[in-house]
């Protein structure tokens, strides 16, 4: 799954069910889907062995996660493969230090999660943001958050070219504080 953007989904813009293995994910750029940004279920019932890097999970709401991932069948850590070198942003609110477990706001996703961006569902449901993760985990260590937070949504631009001709986008002259 290479070089694709995938924005305003219902619920997520990737999902990956249990079994999902020797896959490689780059280059993607997941924008404003739902729920998340990616789904990622992983077994060890077929090795999980899965390139994720140089992806943009982009939340344009505080509530919106950029990342949930499920082990299954005794998966670990050291079976899912090569996670780094990716942005997960969520620039109207970029926590730190988050490490919460279950769901503050009871199991129903019309609440909004702002927890942390990344949920981990193995052996308990936690919420994580990107430090905490990289610190339990090992994984995404080259991985960045939001370069600049925002508090106005208005102040976000999505770009994108749908066809496959070269396309010239003006930015103009804009100045965001």
């Amino acid at each position: 799954i290479d070089s694709n953007t995938v924005a305003f989904c219902a619920y997520g813009g990737l999902e990956m069910n249990t079994g999902t293995n020797d896959l490689k994910v780059q280059h993607n750029t997941f924008y404003n889907n739902g729920v998340d940004q990616i789904d990622l279920g992983i077994s060890d019932t077929l090795y999980a062995n899965i390139t994720f890097r140089n992806n943009l999970l982009f939340s344009t709401h505080p509530d919106q996660l950029t990342l949930i991932l499920n082990l299954f069948n005794g998966a670990s850590f050291n079976t899912m493969g090569s996670f780094d070198s990716n942005y997960y942003c969520r620039p109207l609110l970029e926590p730190k230090g988050v490490n919460t477990g279950g769901y503050s706001h009871g199991q129903n996703w019309s609440f909004p999660y702002s927890d942390g961006g990344i949920i981990f569902y193995h052996p308990t449901k936690h919420f994580y943001s990107l430090d905490k993760w990289k610190m339990l985990s090992n994984l995404d260590l080259n991985t960045t958050s939001t370069p600049l937070p925002v508090q106005d949504i208005g102040k976000i631009r999505f770009e994108f070219n749908p066809t496959k001709l070269n396309k010239t986008i003006s930015l103009g002259n804009h100045k965001y504080k």
